[in-house]
């Protein structure tokens, strides 16, 4: 059985100018010092009132920078009275280093996963823990009444694992949800997987799922052929990933995340394998050359771009970006593609642990930069258990910034309204 999502919520984003958003969202700047003793640039969106115990971590896109997606961040923030957090990664926007050499230069992916992770756990928990909270909202936060002077049965109710008497003030655990754009949902899918058991749950081994389809912008069509397996990267057995909308029914609210950190993963344009569709002999030469290049001249710039104007529909919005003097416009360095080639190789290997955390994906059918196939694939080797699936018809890579926008803010609200 199937869910179909056929109710859509649109939302004028139009309205998120910045002068405006001070109106509804307190936008806050620091730093944060991750482990290796790097100082990154931090931006936290508070909302005037906040309606949730839940709260959203952000993770920007290669040569990218988490102000760019300022409005989309400042909107889930506003409407859903939620905190959200985010950053700039090692050598991108504010971050440093500031100098050409160190310019979105990757040295390695751990250092991308491990600074998430120090972000969510060092900076954005003991912020979490601090906004201490009196119960008066937690139970209608949480879905359901609670008796006065009752505590609730367990983490289900989502309140975390202490609670105290009405109008007493508690330490709660926080509920962390994770946003990823193109590299950083790579990034936040490697993030999350580390937080999952290495073996799955056997709760988790469900039937196939069946898949329904609405294409925000062609609804009613009928659904796109399954996507070919790649390197056994899908059992034989799996269910195919089609476009538009997926979904486990009965799971909202009745299965946790297996994650002992974050609640659920949402995925926009997420990279997932640069080099899908390749001969697995014509992989190897090229996953061995960037290798051996990358211990030579690390930092060389080598590797062509895509145009601004393929990645983005709006042309307002692609002149914006090219504009931009945070967004980094050099050639790829060889490092660089080393290291996201070695994280992809690394995300076949441990997809599965995914299995059982709540999964919100949002592609496009014309993405020069991050294949829809290969998310296919990828969801395909997870087999999720809760997935929520979008595929914009027509639409390029950056789904913050296009046309459909507002129809794809309107469901990521319904997703995590569902969820928090």
């Amino acid at each position: 059985m199937s869910r179909r999502e056929d109710d859509e919520s649109f939302v004028d984003v139009k309205t998120l100018a910045p002068g405006d958003c001070g109106k509804t969202v307190n936008v806050v700047h620091g730093t944060f010092r991750c482990r290796r003793g790097y100082d990154l640039y931090t931006t936290t969106y508070l909302p005037a009132v906040r309606r949730t115990d839940a709260c959203l971590v952000f993770h920007h896109g290669l040569a990218d920078h988490s102000e760019r997606h300022g409005r989309v961040l400042a909107h889930l923030c506003a409407s859903l009275g939620m905190p959200v957090y985010t950053y700039d990664a090692h050598g991108h926007g504010r971050s440093g280093p500031s100098g050409p050499v160190g310019r979105a230069l990757i040295l390695s992916y751990r250092h991308l996963v491990d600074d998430l992770l120090d972000f969510t756990r060092l900076f954005v928990t003991k912020a979490e823990e601090a906004d201490v909270q009196t119960d008066a909202w937690a139970p209608a936060a949480a879905g359901k009444a609670e008796a006065p002077g009752q505590a609730p049965a367990g983490p289900a109710n989502g309140l975390g694992s202490s609670f105290q008497e009405p109008g007493q003030q508690r330490r709660r655990k926080p509920r962390i949800f994770l946003l990823g754009y193109s590299m950083g949902g790579l990034v936040s899918t490697l993030a999350v997987a580390e937080t999952c058991p290495v073996t799955p749950p056997a709760a988790s081994a469900l039937s196939p799922l069946s898949i329904s389809t609405t294409r925000p912008c062609n609804p009613g069509s009928s659904p796109a052929p399954a996507a070919a397996s790649e390197d056994d990267c899908a059992p034989a057995d799996s269910p195919a990933m089609s476009a538009g909308a997926a979904s486990a029914p009965g799971r909202v609210g009745t299965c946790g995340s297996s994650s002992n950190l974050f609640e659920g993963l949402m995925l926009t344009s997420c990279l997932t394998d640069p080099l899908y569709g390749n001969q697995p002999l014509l992989r190897a030469i090229k996953v061995a050359y960037v290798t051996v290049l990358s211990w030579v001249a690390p930092a060389v710039p080598l590797f062509k771009r895509n145009p601004v104007e393929s990645g983005i529909r709006d042309p307002a919005a692609a002149r914006a970006m090219a504009d931009d003097t945070l967004w980094y416009r050099g050639r790829f360095k060889v490092a660089t593609v080393a290291s996201l080639l070695a994280a992809c190789a690394r995300l076949r290997r441990t997809a599965r642990r995914l299995s059982d955390v709540p999964l919100y994906v949002q592609h496009a059918t014309v993405d020069m930069s991050c294949s829809l196939p290969s998310m296919h694939a990828f969801l395909a080797r997870v087999r999720p258990s809760d997935l929520t699936m979008h595929v914009v018809e027509g639409a390029y890579h950056d789904l913050h910034h296009d046309p459909e926008t507002p129809m794809l803010l309107g469901r990521m609200l319904d997703w995590l309204r569902k969820r928090i």
